[in-house]
Order: structure tokens, then sequence, then C-alpha cells
């Protein structure tokens, strides 16, 4: 309102009408088309902001789509690590259990061929058939001890070997467990990063939203002035024009009188 009023003085001034220069720099069509090339320039500076931004946050989305690809990789091999370390203690447990049985049969076999070896000659002798009995009985546990001692050797390199892969399983698990830490670390940094850019893709909207209103309201100011300023020409000209009547009436009134 007070754009119009200010507007109106200026155009009603009796000075208007005598005057032909060229309007003033601080003249209001001249300020709103001053504001409305500023407006349109920091439009347009928002939307290429707008558009980089959405282009980032595209690309912080396909980041976190990579990262959840890698996390559920990574929980797959951790999930395949717990099986393998799980069956390698339970064959670690067979074996220890084979062995434990492999070294009670060693030991009543040395305390049998002990005893064996403490009998005296003439207690075996007194016997019927005891000598032949005997002597078959040590020959059998002498052929035995060597293979209950090769497979019990053997049974010594599974478990060691086992416990060798047991704890490169478990070196591994360890590594797995640290890129999973790694992993959720990195995706809540791209998350909270997301959300940052989401946040300014937002608040860069408004500011075009904003700028879009207000150009729409120096158009429709524009629209007010140039109006004005028609009412105000065709006001001038109309004044003009009767002037122009009254001073040719007066003319003719002159003529007149002189004429008599």
């Amino acid at each position: 309102m007070r754009f119009l009023i200010f507007t109106l003085l200026l155009f009603a001034a009796p000075a208007f009408a005598q005057d032909a220069s060229p309007r003033p720099a601080h003249h209001p069509s001249r300020q709103l088309e001053q504001e409305k090339q500023e407006r349109e320039s920091r439009k347009k500076d928002l939307e290429k902001t707008a558009k980089k931004i959405d282009s980032e946050m595209a690309d912080t989305k396909d980041a976190l789509v990579d990262i959840a690809g890698e996390i559920k990789k990574n929980e797959a091999r951790l999930t395949e690590l717990d099986k393998r370390i799980a069956a390698s203690n339970k064959e670690q447990d067979e074996i220890e259990g084979r062995l434990k049985k492999d070294r009670h049969s060693i030991g009543n076999l040395v305390l049998a061929l002990q005893r064996l070896e403490r009998t005296p000659p003439e207690a075996v002798l007194a016997r019927p058939g005891a000598p032949l009995q005997t002597a078959q009985s040590a020959m059998l546990l002498q052929s035995i001890l060597p293979n209950i001692y090769g497979r019990a050797e053997r049974l010594k390199k599974d478990l060691k070997r086992l416990e060798e892969v047991i704890t490169q399983l478990q070196k591994d698990q360890l590594e797995v467990k640290q890129t999973s830490e790694s992993l959720a670390a990195k995706q809540a940094e791209v998350e909270s990063l997301l959300k940052k850019r989401k946040a300014l893709y937002a608040e860069t909207q408004t500011g075009i939203r904003q700028e879009e209103t207000a150009l729409r309201e120096i158009s429709a100011k524009a629209k007010n002035l140039q109006d004005l300023v028609a009412r105000i020409g065709e006001r001038e000209r109309e004044q003009a024009a009767e002037a122009e009547r009254a001073r040719k009436a007066a003319a003719v009134e002159v003529s007149a009188g002189a004429a008599e």
C-alpha cells in the first residue's frame, strides 16, 4: 500500500507532466526489476544446489546399499566360521576321546605284559599248558602294542592339526567381527550423512519456494504499477486535452472581441 501511495504521489506531481526526462535510477519499476533479477538469480543458484544435493543423496543411498550387501556377506562368512569352529571342536573332542581310549588300552596291555614278566618260570611250568599259553599271550600283546602306539601317534598328529585349524578359524573369526564393527560404524556414518543431506535438500527446496512466491508477488506489483501508470497517463492526456480545448476557446473569445 505504501508503495502504491508513493507511486501515486510521484506520478501525480505537477512536475511530472512537464518533465519528459528518463526515469531516475530509484524509480519503483527499476527497483522491482532489480529485485526480480536478484530473486531469479538466487532461485537458479538454489535449484543448482538442490540438483547437486539430490545427486549426492543418490550416491549416498547407493553407498548404503553396497554397505548393506557387504554386511550381509560378512554375516554369512561369520556364520560359516562359527559352524566350522563348532565342527572342528566336535572332531577334536572325538579324537581326544579315541586317544584317551587308546591310552587306556596301552596302559592295560603294558600292565598285562609286566604281570607276565613278573610271573616266576616255576609257576608257569607248574600249570598244565601254561607255558605255551603264556608265550602266545606275550607274543600277541607285543604285536598289538605297536599298532596301538601308531594309532595314538596319528591321533596326536590329527589333534595338533585340528588345533592349528581351530586357531586359524578363530583368527579369521576375529577379523570378520572387526570387519562387522567397521561396517556398522561406516553404515552409521553414511546414514548420518544422508540425513544431513536430506535436511539440506528440504531447506533448499523451501528456499526455492520462497523465491518463487517472492517472484509472483513482484509480478503482481509490477502489473499494479503498470496499471497505475496507464491510468495516470490517461488522466494526464485528458487534462492536456481539456487544457487545449480551454486554450482554443479562450483564443476564439479573444479573436471575437478584437473583431468587434
